[in-house]
């Protein structure tokens, strides 16, 4: 993904300067599991690319019932093109 190399010439983000958020519009999520202790994350997968919701396993139980999802995520790391979701809404 072109988003990888694009992110790393404004590098380095920090408190000052976050990461930029990005928006996606609804798509359909392939496999989701929760982890943690009490299983209060959720890792998403959806079109071969994986993405960690932090705090957010409680959506579980929606995302079985909603078909699509929309959600704000900063990509995470470059090596496993993976991202960071921050925000999920689900869509009808």
């Amino acid at each position: 993904m072109h988003i990888f190399d694009d992110l790393s010439a404004l590098e380095p983000f920090g408190m000052s300067f976050p990461k930029p958020l990005f928006y996606c519009s609804p798509l359909a999520i392939k496999q989701f599991q929760t982890f943690g202790k009490n299983n209060e994350h959720l890792k998403l997968t959806t079109n071969k690319k994986e993405a960690i919701a932090f705090f957010k396993g409680g959506y579980v139980t929606k995302l079985q019932a909603y078909p699509l999802t929309e959600f704000l995520y900063t990509p995470n790391c470059p090596i496993t093109k993976d991202f960071l979701i921050h925000d999920l809404r689900l869509a009808k």
